[in-house]
C-alpha cells in the first residue's frame, strides 16, 4: 500500500496497522526536499515549525512502533513524478493493491472563520490540492487498484462556518471521488471520519469521537465497499448527532447552567437588548446562568474555538461580520456591544435615507417592530435612526415597509 499527502495520526494508525497486523508492505511519498535519514538527529535536536521537521519526527514515532516503510520523494502535483514513484514502488513492493490520500490542509488547518481567512491563502491551497488529486489521478489511470481511499473530516462541516476553508478543502475531496466514480475510471473513495480518540487520550464520556480500535475495524469494512464516492465513519448518524444535542440544549435550559464563577469584576447586569441578546450568547456557550456585561470573555474560560463560534453567532444574530481580533481586543458583552454598534453604523454610513431604512429593516426582519429595532441595535445606533425622517422611522418600526424590498 502506498501512503502521500499529509503526515497524520490516524496516517500512521494505518500503517502500523497493515504492516503488524497483516504484514503488509509500505511505502510513502514525501516531500522531495526531505533531508536524507542520516541528518535526522540533528534536525530533532533543535526543533521547530518546520513542517519537514515534522514530518521526520512523525517518522521517527513510525520507526519506533516498528512501521518503516519505503520512502519515494516525489511532488504530489506532478503528475509523471507520480507515475516514477508508483512504478518504483510496485518494484520494489512486488505490488501495489491501494493507495491513501491525505490533504496537507495548510492554511485551512487553523479552521479560521471565513471572515477572517485571507481568500489568497484559501485560494491557493484549494489549487494546490487539486492539483494534487488530478495528479493523483492522472497517474493511478492506467493501474488496476483495490481502493484510492481520500481520507476527509466530517468535523469542519459540522462545526459551522467558522471552518469553512477546511470544510471546503473536504468538500474537493468528495468532487474529486464523484468525478471518478462518473467517469468509470477507479475506485476512488472520500471518507468522512469523525474525530479519531486515539490510545491514551483522556477521554470525555460525553464527547463524541471514534476510538482508535474501532476506527481501525471501520477502515476494513471501508475498504471492502471501496468505490462508493463517499462514506461517512462516525460513532453515530451526524444528523441525529445535532438533532439530539440541540434537543438536549432545549430540554435543560437554565437548570443546567452553572453558577457564576468567583472573577475579578462584580456583577453588572445587561441593561440594553442588544447586552441581553449577547449575554443569552454567553450563557449558552459558557453554560453559566449569570453573566455580566463587564465579565472578560477568558477568565470565564473562554479560548479561540469558542470564540469562532460567537463570531458566527453574532453574524447570525446581529447581520455583521464581528472579526475574531475584536474578542481579544474587546472580550467583553459591553465591548463587543460597543465594536457591534460600530459595525452597523458604518454599514450605513454614506447611504441615502431610502437605503438606510431599508437596511437596517433588513436586521428587525422577522422579529417584528421596535422591539425587533431594539434588539438588533444597541444604544449607539440611535445615531443612525436619527439620519432617518420621522415617516421613514415610524415605517422601520411598526414593520410596514412602505415598499421598500
Amino acid at each position: 500500500y502506498l501512503f502521500c499527502g499529509a503526515a497524520t495520526g490516524a496516517g500512521g494508525v494505518l500503517m502500523e496497522h497493515l504492516a503488524g497486523s497483516l504484514d503488509a508492505r509500505l511505502a510513502l511519498v514525501v516531500d522531495p526536499a526531505l533531508p536524507d535519514h542520516a541528518e535526522w538527529d540533528a534536525l530533532l535536536a533543535a526543533p521547530h515549525p518546520d513542517p519537514i521537521v515534522h514530518t521526520i519526527a512523525w517518522l521517527r514515532a513510525l520507526e519506533a512502533r516498528g512501521v518503516a516503510p519505503l520512502l519515494l520523494r516525489a511532488e504530489l502535483g506532478d503528475a509523471d513524478a507520480l507515475r516514477a514513484v508508483l512504478a518504483r514502488a510496485r518494484d520494489e513492493l512486488g505490488a501495489l493493491d491501494g493507495i491513501f490520500y491525505a490533504p496537507a490542509l495548510g492554511a485551512a488547518a487553523e479552521y479560521a472563520p471565513l471572515a477572517t481567512t485571507s481568500f489568497e491563502h484559501a485560494a491557493a491551497d484549494l489549487a494546490r490540492l487539486d492539483r494534487e488529486l488530478s495528479g493523483l489521478r492522472s497517474a493511478t489511470e492506467a493501474l488496476s487498484l483495490d481502493f484510492v481511499l481520500l481520507q476527509g473530516s466530517i468535523v469542519p462541516a459540522e462545526a459551522g462556518s467558522g471552518v469553512g476553508a477546511a470544510a471546503a478543502a473536504y468538500a474537493l475531496l468528495d468532487a474529486w471521488a464523484q468525478r471518478v466514480a462518473a467517469e468509470g475510471g477507479g475506485r476512488w473513495t472520500s471518507v468522512g471520519w469523525d474525530r479519531w480518540r486515539m490510545e491514551g487520550e483522556a477521554h470525555d464520556p460525553a464527547a463524541d469521537g471514534i476510538p482508535q480500535a474501532e476506527a481501525v475495524r471501520a477502515f476494513e469494512r471501508i475498504a471492502a465497499r471501496a468505490g462508493e464516492p463517499r462514506i461517512v465513519a462516525a460513532p453515530r448518524d451526524p444528523a441525529a448527532r445535532a438533532a439530539l444535542h440541540a434537543a438536549a440544549a432545549q430540554v435543560e435550559g437554565d437548570a443546567a447552567l452553572h453558577p457564576r464563577p468567583a472573577l475579578r469584576s462584580g456583577y453588572h447586569p445587561p441593561e440594553t437588548p442588544a447586552e441581553e441578546s449577547l449575554a443569552a450568547v454567553w450563557r449558552d456557550l459558557f453554560g453559566i446562568g449569570e453573566i455580566g456585561v463587564r465579565d472578560d470573555f477568558f477568565q470565564l474560560g473562554g479560548h479561540s474555538l469558542l470564540a469562532m463560534q460567537l463570531v458566527s453567532r453574532v453574524r447570525d444574530l446581529f447581520q455583521v461580520e464581528l472579526p475574531l481580533p475584536a474578542v481579544f481586543e474587546a472580550p467583553t458583552i459591553a465591548g463587543l456591544t460597543e465594536v457591534i454598534t460600530e459595525a452597523l453604523l458604518l454599514e450605513v454610513e454614506g447611504m441615502s435615507e431610502d437605503a438606510a431604512e431599508s437596511h437596517l429593516g433588513l436586521h428587525a426582519a422577522g422579529r417584528g417592530g421596535e422591539a425587533a429595532v431594539a434588539d438588533a441595535s444597541p444604544h449607539l445606533l440611535l445615531a443612525a435612526l436619527d439620519e432617518l425622517s420621522d415617516e421613514a422611522l415610524d415605517r422601520l418600526l411598526t414593520g410596514d415597509d412602505g415598499g421598500f424590498e
